[in-house]
């Protein structure tokens, strides 16, 4: 099971401690710096001048409260004091933290511009934002509200590009990863991709795991998202690579919609950690060594970030079902085996999430329209990302229920966060009322994650909806997780699976001579994989997914053997079939990843640590693949199946030299049988998809039932044991007489078709592994 990216950044802390520690830091000299991690002007769209409660004027001299009269301040429930109250807070000091970028151990100014450029982006796309909250206000101002037509907005590629890169920076640059990275050494650090990070550190050259984090946000910043999504690309060359895969997860395997409350009194609330929080199924598991409580997977479907209390965005994830896009059946079925292989099949069922039924949908475009239900390009559009091309996306309504549900949702994780932050008194505490009080699939659930402070957070919120005035009993519940043997070994898998596919990745990266690992010390082998990868269509933007896939699609596999458990074994292999058919239709540069992972697992075992990765990757499918524009559509991936699955079964049982002279005893019986899997379960030469050799494959065959040489009589010579051919049926014969007639003729009808060296291990595949064929010199 696959842990996602977030899971890889998970730290243990106390959070009365942070909560202190925070408190402190606000208190410190003048001269410090306090810096948001939600921005001010996010902020302000909650806010409302100051008015003390005993009246007053304008003027420089604070009150009790530390506010001036007229200050910009904002309503929240204080969780870091005790007790917790409601009260208003300036907008310049609450959700940031004192010198959140600087470290006092360093002279250099380096930290602090961190928060210049983090200042210059926020400037930039608060211009989009302001577009958005403008668009809501002209609509709620007139009477569209009544007239059921929703707001829209028109956002340039640039404009939706620079709100997804900002959303992810707001997740990145949150308090939860200053804690990440906090530390002076390598050693230090110590969230669930230590081992990854740290060979990072040592090959870039990194001293503090801070140096790693600034130069992450420096690269996410400068990064130019350009239309044809070379960034894709680049970035992991110019970043922490598992984060790089992270960001790109965020703003590519998500689609953006924005969202109102439909009542009049619906409110959004914000928190410190609502840029990072997700909702999705999760699953947890007890480290029987430790005893403790370890998160294995979880799967966001929805993402948020609050705007004001009446907008929030909201990115949901791709596997749930678009209309307009699901009228193409192709790819209604692409996106029921993504979903499949992404949810079903990782938590043993289908899984709903708790807004499936939101009732948004995609921006629509101006590269598109809609045509009787289907979306029909506009013009002669190509397909490609462009520059102009706009987006309009609308402004959504949603009811009360689907409000309260994501209001929940940041309520629950607020077990580290030091403010909730809301806009009507009177509102909140209905919704405070309505979190504590609803079913626990909302969410209060103890996971029993050590340090988690989600059961101190509840206790405090509940102590403020007694003193806003509800009477209604809390309900809360307990996970019981089940118990996990192994789990450093089930991480260090995990780790190893990331540095296979960062190795693969590595391939196309060109390097003039290959580096040596910082843990291992030894050169990295060159590949051409990355090559071949993307002569077939795939692309940087095209692997991270083709990759993730191809892990669950293997899991799929197994898991469907472990159900049918005690089934009959033909059915059982049955089943095999059925899915092997259901892969074989899925792209072909996916399905290659796919054989070559099925190789790694079941031949080498991809957690053994010193592994050649060239040879784990390697197979006769690559020869197959260089040659792939010799085959027909819908049958490169039948051929790369062949060849690797001889591949893999020689390797795994050491198959014999099957064209050795037939002997009655065991070794003779078996090199039968593993010449009818060769046909059976391979297939005819004559559908291999190569033209060329299609048409000749005809032709032998033809004049081989002509001349009668499969009708030889020599089955059983005097005085000898049985030969070959009593063990196989006519069509066998055949079969084996015709590849070898194919054989001699296969370079002299392609020579023209390839180069010499592609030709010669086509030649091979084919020959040794796709369609095992007896040489000239083997009789029946």
């Amino acid at each position: 099971m696959t842990i996602p990216p977030q899971l890889n950044f998970s730290t243990r802390w106390s959070a009365d401690r942070l909560r202190k520690e925070k408190t402190q830091n606000m208190q410190s000299s003048q001269r410090d710096q306090y810096q948001h991690f939600v921005p001010q002007f996010l902020l302000r769209n909650f806010a409302h001048p100051y008015r003390p409660k005993g009246g007053g004027k304008r003027g420089k001299t604070k009150d009790e409260n530390g506010l001036h009269y007229g200050e910009s301040v904002v309503r929240s429930l204080d969780l870091a004091a005790d007790p917790s109250a409601i009260c208003e807070k300036a907008v310049k000091r609450i959700l940031g933290q004192m010198n959140m970028y600087e470290d006092a151990t360093m002279s250099s100014p380096q930290e602090k511009r961190v928060e210049e450029m983090l200042g210059r982006l926020e400037n930039q796309v608060s211009v989009v934002f302001r577009k958005i909250v403008k668009a809501h206000e002209k609509w709620a101002g007139g009477n569209a509200m009544e007239e059921g037509t929703p707001a829209e907005v028109c956002l340039a590629r640039s404009e939706r590009d620079l709100i997804r890169k900002f959303l992810f920076i707001l997740k990145y640059r949150s308090s939860g990863f200053h804690r990440r990275f906090y530390h002076d050494t390598a050693e230090d650090y110590d969230s669930n991709d230590k081992e990854l990070l740290r060979e990072y550190m040592a090959e870039k050259g990194y001293q503090r795991p801070m140096d790693v984090w600034y130069d992450n946000i420096k690269a996410i910043i400068d990064l130019e998202m350009d239309p044809g999504c070379e960034w894709i690309r680049e970035l992991p060359k110019r970043m922490y690579p598992d984060d790089a895969m992270w960001f790109y997860t965020h703003t590519e395997l998500y689609y953006m919609t924005i969202c109102t409350p439909a009542e009049p009194d619906g409110e959004f609330v914000l928190t410190d950690a609502s840029y990072g929080v997700f909702e999705g199924p999760s699953t947890f598991a007890r480290d029987m060594r430790t005893g403790r409580v370890e998160p294995t997977a979880h799967t966001p479907f929805h993402m948020f970030a609050p705007v004001s209390p009446k907008l929030m965005i909201v990115l949901r994830s791709f596997v749930f079902p678009d209309p307009l896009e699901d009228a193409d059946e192709q790819v209604k079925i692409l996106r029921s085996i993504r979903r499949m292989f992404a949810v079903d099949m990782v938590y043993g069922g289908e899984v709903k999430g708790l807004l499936s039924d939101l009732p948004v949908a995609k921006a629509r475009n101006s590269y598109t329209r809609v045509v009787g239900g289907r979306l029909q390009r506009i013009g002669d559009y190509d397909g490609a990302r462009k520059t102009e091309h706009k987006f309009y996306f609308p402004i959504f309504q949603i009811g009360s229920e689907h409000v309260n549900t994501i209001n929940g949702v940041l309520l629950d994780n607020c077990g580290t966060c030091t403010s909730i932050v809301f806009g009507n008194t009177a509102v909140f505490a209905k919704t405070l009322e309505w979190f504590l009080t609803c079913p626990t699939r909302f969410g209060k659930v103890m996971s029993g994650v050590e340090g988690d402070g989600r059961s101190e957070a509840l206790n405090k919120m509940e102590a403020i909806s007694r003193h806003l005035g509800s009477t209604k009993a809390t309900v809360q519940g307990h996970l019981d997780p089940p118990d996990m043997h192994g789990y450093d070994e089930y991480m260090h898998a995990h780790t190893e699976l990331h540095r296979d596919w960062k190795r693969f990745v590595a391939g196309g990266t060109r390097d003039p001579e290959p580096r040596p690992r910082a843990s291992r010390g030894r050169a990295e082998p060159k590949s051409q994989h990355w090559d071949m990868y993307t002569s077939l269509g795939g692309s940087a933007k095209t692997f991270l997914e083709d990759q993730d896939q191809t892990g669950r699609m293997w899991l799929l596999r197994v898991k469907i053997d472990s159900w049918s458990h005690g089934v009959d074994e033909s059915i059982r292999q049955r089943n095999r079939h059925l899915l092997n058919e259901a892969y074989r239709r899925l792209p072909p540069r996916r399905y290659l990843l796919f054989v070559k992972l099925c190789r790694g697992v079941i031949v080498y075992g991809l957690s053994i640590p010193d592994r050649d990765p060239d040879r784990v990757l390697s197979g006769p499918e690559d020869a197959i693949g260089r040659a792939h524009h010799l085959v027909k559509p819908g049958k490169l991936n039948r051929l790369f199946y062949n060849a690797s699955i001889v591949d893999i079964q020689s390797k795994l049982h050491s198959w014999p030299d099957i064209w050795q002279p037939f002997t009655m005893d065991p070794t003779g019986l078996g090199r039968v049988q593993i010449i009818k899997f060769s046909i059976h379960e391979l297939g005819y030469i004559r559908d291999c998809g190569i033209q060329e050799i299609e048409e000749v494959a005809r032709q032998a065959q033809l004049e081989i039932l002509r001349t009668r040489q499969h009708e030889t009589n020599e089955y059983r010579l005097p005085g000898s044991w049985p030969t070959m051919a009593s063990f196989l049926d006519e069509g066998e014969r055949v079969e084996l007489l015709t590849r070898r007639a194919v054989r001699t003729m296969f370079k002299l009808v392609l020579k023209e078709k390839v180069e010499r060296v592609v030709l010669d291990g086509l030649e091979k595949s084919l020959f040794d592994f796709a369609y095992p064929t007896p040489p000239q010199n083997w009789h029946l």
